[in-house]
Parts: structure tokens; sequence; C-alpha cells
């Protein structure tokens, strides 16, 4: 009996000690691990893709990341893009490039790629946009007397897809800030000459020298024509009228058309088979 807490008390000190170098060990391997996945390398981050500017024939596509890395874009008509951009090699965080040489109306699938400085490469999901229809460059022409009648452009889809404004190119506008409203609409094509009524805009103002752009909202077909038609109420044939260049198909109403009203069916119809008027519109997927 007189061994008993002598037994006792040297057993205390053996199972700390075992305790001690457990928690040590715990704290190193902890430590350890941590130090391990601080050293692993992790691929740039993308974010932020957007697709802008997009016009006939080209767009902006831009990223962010979040180190940085170089800059390239693969696009195409298809997910299986074909075609990519000129690789930028400085590193940045903030990535921007343009597409050129595109399609009008047409549907482009496009993916980023970000590569940082020790080969880690990010590539995003696959994303799309539409092309727009119509002329996007003004003409170096101006139009005349196109107040107070419905002048058209022809134009044929190859996509097709939803419209979400209309777009007009104008001159001189007039003096009078009450004359210098507009309106945009589209008509079927029926044959050679505009149909039916689509759609139509509200009325905004006129600036000269610039797009002047409207919201709206219809459904194109595919691989079909319509006419893009617009009309203003200046006070003379000389104000409000739109910039134009050769080629394409336009016209106008024969017997003329009050501001403010678009007719179901668009009447008589006077042609011009070689400016074509700056008009254009925009579309999303």
């Amino acid at each position: 009996m007189v061994n008993l807490p002598a037994r006792r008390m040297s057993h205390r000190p053996i199972v700390s000690v075992l305790g001690i170098v457990a928690v040590i060990l715990s704290v190193e391997v902890i430590a350890y691990s941590g130090s391990l996945s601080a050293a692993i390398a992790s691929a740039p981050v993308i974010t932020n893709v957007a697709a802008t500017n997009i016009g006939a024939t080209s767009g902006t596509i831009s990223w962010t990341t979040d180190a940085v890395s170089d800059t390239q874009i693969e696009f195409g008509t298809t997910a299986a893009y074909g075609a990519s951009t000129t690789l930028v090699a400085a590193p940045v965080t903030s990535h921007i490039q343009n597409l050129t040489g595109l399609s009008a109306n047409q549907i482009y699938h496009y993916r980023v790629k970000s590569r940082d400085a020790i080969g880690e490469l990010s590539v995003s999901g696959d994303r799309t946009f539409l092309t727009a229809l119509g002329s996007t460059t003004p003409g170096a022409a101006t139009d005349s007397s196109n107040s107070g009648t419905m002048n058209v452009t022809r134009v044929t889809t190859a996509a097709g897809g939803q419209v979400s404004s209309l777009s007009v190119h104008v001159g001189a506008v007039d003096a009078t800030l009450s004359n210098r409203s507009f309106q945009l609409a589209i008509y079927n094509a029926n044959g050679s000459v505009p149909g039916t009524l689509v759609a139509s805009t509200v009325t905004g103002t006129l600036v000269a020298n610039s797009w002047n752009t409207l919201p709206i909202t219809a459904m194109l077909a595919p691989t079909t024509a319509y006419y893009i038609a617009y009309n203003s109420n200046g006070s003379s044939g000389s104000v409000n009228n739109m910039h134009m260049t050769n080629g394409g198909t336009s016209g106008w109403s024969t017997a003329g058309q009050v501001f403010g009203v678009w007719p179901a069916s668009f009447g008589a119809f006077s042609s011009k088979l070689q400016p074509s008027r700056s008009m254009r519109r925009s579309s999303v997927t």
C-alpha cells in the first residue's frame, strides 16, 4: 500500500508528456498543412465578362482577373469558335479586345482566356452576342425632305432575333427644339415594297450629326426582308434629314405621313435603288 501513491505520481508525468507531445505534433501538422496550401498556385479568376459596342461588323469584349495575366479571345459562329484574337502578352487585370470583320445580324460565340506569369490558364464559359443589322457607318451625303413622310431602308436578316433598339444618323436639325422630334418603326417586306407594321418606337429628340437611338421590342425572323422606317416633324425639307451612302434599297411614302402616326399598312411607296439611309437596329438573343 505504501507504493501505490508512488506509482500514481510516476504515471501522471508520462501521461502529461505524451499529451504535450501529441499537442505539439498536432500543431506542427496543421502548420505544415497550411504552408503547403499557401504554396499551391491557382489560375486567375475571370469575372465581369461583357460584350459592348456591338455593331454590324465589330464589337468589344472586356473582362477582369484577380491576378495580372495576358489577354486573348476565341470567337466564331459556333461553340467550336475557329478564330482568335492576337495574344496580348502584357500582364494586366483589366482586359479588353476588339473583334472586327464580323457579319451583320449573326450570332457569335466567344470565350475569353487569361494566363498568368507562371503559366496557369483560365478560360471563361461560352457566351454569345448578336451583331447589329443595317448601316452602322454614317453616310457622307445628306438626304432631303425627311419630315412628314415615312423614309425607309430595306434590310435582310441573317439570324433574326429580338430587336432592342433602332437608330438613325442625321445631319443638321431644326433650330426649334419642338421641331426636332423623331420616331422609328419596322415594316414587313411585301415583295419589293413595305407591307404591314411590325412595331414602332416612342418619340425622341434629335441631336445633330449623331446616332439617335430609341428602344423597341420586336422579334424578326431569320433570312427575312424588312424595312426600317424614319419620320420627323422638322419645319422644312432642309433639316432633320438622314445621312446616306450609295448601295442598298430605300424609299418613302408617296403620299407623305403625318408625324406621330404609323399606319398598319405602309401604302403607296416610291423606291430608290442607290442610296442607303443611315439607319440600323440592334438585337439581343
